[in-house]
């Protein structure tokens, strides 16, 4: 890829996002890159990262701890960036990263059905993020305000 998505200037205005988020929601970036892409491929993408100013060292990463929440926006681009990866590659890596949440996984055994499971989305939230809140939605209610059900960011 020729032109850097990651300049710098994005990369501070994604570090400057406020609020926090859980190492296992940008942990399994690292583990989908290492399954794709071997060892290698995750020591591409941090160097890359070190380079724009973001060092992330995945194999550190605390799957319960809490970590910038800019840090997730930054391993996506960084990602797309390092293996020229369109937005479908983008998808599946987001999509690798729910099915591998341990805290996704303990709330789909318990709250099985579609509106139980709806009814725990803000509380879902709450266990990743330290700021905002989710609201469950469905595409015909959704606001052009906030087009995914996400306040407070």
């Amino acid at each position: 890829m020729d032109e850097k998505i990651l300049k710098p200037e994005l990369v501070r205005s994604l570090l400057a996002i406020k609020g926090e988020a859980r190492g296992m929601h940008f942990k399994s970036d690292g583990d989908y890159v290492l399954k794709l892409k071997g060892k290698e491929g995750l020591e591409k993408l941090e160097k890359e990262l070190m380079a724009v100013g973001c060092p992330i060292d995945f194999n550190k990463i605390k799957n319960l701890a809490f970590y910038p929440a800019g840090w997730r926006a930054i391993s996506l681009l960084a990602i797309k960036q390092t293996f020229d990866w369109g937005d479908e590659d983008i998808r599946r890596v987001c999509n690798f990263a729910v099915s591998a949440s341990l805290i996704v996984r303990l709330y789909m055994r318990f709250f099985y059905s579609i509106p139980k499971l709806i009814e725990q989305v803000p509380k879902m939230w709450k266990e990743y993020f330290s700021e905002g809140v989710k609201y469950p939605f469905f595409r015909h209610t959704v606001s052009p305000r906030f087009p995914d059900g996400l306040m407070g960011f």
